[in-house]
């Protein structure tokens, strides 16, 4: 994350999972003791330091935006997140976003908290266009949402200009390599999402003549 600030990032963006009472920051799943990534990834649990949240938000002060994606099902983790962000004093604006859209419910009393509503299936775009056209006290948190994260390929030039109408921030995912950032500049997001460190450097570097 600090790598990527450094490097010019706009928002550096974390995975959020519930497990066992805590608010882990992994993009791996738990399955026991082991986490696992697809394809072929794997790891053992007492082999690894699993940051949490609580731990990593007071070191975040003033390094730069932040975006928790939160993961799974577990009611439990909006909420508590919901109650970690309410008490913390923070000194960078903290995005929350998720494809379990009712879990933004659970920031509707903390303002401060952009909302970010993703997508990553068809049937889930069509109903995100269907609610971009919907009054803002409908939408999940009871109000409009800061922007939106989309799976690129689902994704269509006059599919981001409508979001763009109705949201700040547009972000597709994923965008790791010269080809994904060119169709991303294409489709004309506002964002890119990925963990490619070339990519970023090519989108944060100075201009270089034609």
């Amino acid at each position: 994350m600090r790598a990527a600030l450094a490097a010019g990032a706009d928002l550096v963006e974390a995975d959020v999972r519930y497990y066992r009472g805590a608010l882990e920051l992994r993009h791996m799943k738990a399955f026991g003791p082991i986490l696992w990534d697809h394809p072929w990834e794997f790891a053992w649990r007492r082999s690894v330091s699993v940051p949490t949240v609580d731990s990593v938000l007071p070191l975040l002060d003033s390094r730069g935006p932040v975006m928790l994606d939160l993961k799974g099902m577990r009611s439990a983790l909006p909420n508590k997140l919901a109650r970690i962000i309410g008490v913390a004093v923070l000194g960078v604006p903290i995005a929350v976003c998720t494809r379990r859209w009712w879990m933004l419910d659970a920031f509707a009393d903390t303002p401060a908290v952009r909302l970010v509503i993703s997508a990553g299936s068809a049937r889930e775009l069509r109903r995100l266009l269907e609610l971009v056209r919907q009054p803002p006290h409908t939408w999940p948190g009871g109000r409009r949402a800061y922007g939106v994260s989309v799976r690129r390929p689902l994704l269509s030039p006059a599919t981001v200009a409508e979001l763009h109408r109705n949201v700040e921030a547009v972000m597709a995912w994923t965008v790791d390599t010269p080809v994904e950032l060119d169709d991303a500049r294409r489709l004309g997001v506002s964002g890119a999402i990925g963990k490619s460190m070339d990519v970023l450097r090519e989108l944060t570097s100075p201009a270089r003549p034609e």
